[in-house]
């Protein structure tokens, strides 16, 4: 009886140790320790060719094939400025693509489609090492566009 009594107290003890540990902010990461990792920031803003306005609500698409983990749709504010942030793990990242597609503007507008290919080398890396060994750095981009009206 005893024998019972005390597994089971040290089986919800050890569990509640465990689930306590893993919620604790200050090892949140993301990965596992010893893993690699990087930050990507992308921005930029999207306007009018012809009219050199900022477009608001514009989506913004990222596709990466060695990393899907930076596939990402955000959408233009007022300014037509969009951000997209991303941590990534075992950072090999080479190329991203990205992409301003508009749909028809309250106004009756159309724009065409818009791609950019960003090319991410070794020397696009800054402050590799802060904080942590395993920090492989950070990197920004920067990518506005223009989109053209379709005819």
């Amino acid at each position: 009886m005893k024998t019972r009594l005390l597994s089971g107290l040290l089986s919800l003890l050890g569990f509640s140790g465990i689930a306590a540990s893993c919620n604790n902010e200050e090892y949140q990461s993301a990965g596992e320790y010893g893993t690699p990792y990087a930050r990507f920031t992308f921005k930029g803003t999207v306007t009018d060719a012809e009219a050199h306005s900022p477009l608001e609500g514009i989506r913004v698409i990222s596709r990466s094939a060695e990393a899907p983990e930076l596939t990402d749709t955000v959408y233009t504010d007022r300014a037509g400025a969009y951000l997209m942030e991303f941590e990534h793990i075992f950072p090999n990242v080479e190329k991203v693509e990205l992409r301003a597609d508009a749909q028809e503007r309250e106004n009756g507008i159309l724009f065409e489609e818009a791609r950019h290919t960003i090319i991410i080398t070794e020397e696009d890396y800054t402050g590799r090492g802060e904080g942590s060994s395993w920090n492989h750095g950070t990197v920004t981009k920067s990518v506005d566009f223009a989109l053209e009206r379709k005819k």
